[in-house]
């Protein structure tokens, strides 16, 4: 496996990526644990194939814009 494809399946790759797209899944600050108005966001299904193109025929780790953003 190259060092590419090792960074892509990290999960600090993961993250970061996730972060960009705003697919993380936030609920409510913990200081707000417990509070009656706690919000959170209807969970959406996942996309079938790649997270970043939506391309369903590859995965982000094999995903050509992923590596081109990357190089």
């Amino acid at each position: 496996m190259s060092s590419l494809e090792q960074y892509m399946v990290s999960d600090a790759f993961v993250s970061k990526l996730t972060n960009k797209l705003g697919l993380n899944k936030t609920t409510a600050h913990s200081s707000n644990f417990g509070s009656q108005h706690t919000t959170s966001r209807p969970q959406q299904p996942c996309p079938e194939g790649c997270v970043c193109c939506l391309d369903p025929s590859h995965y982000y780790q094999s995903c050509p814009i992923i590596a081109d953003y990357i190089s």
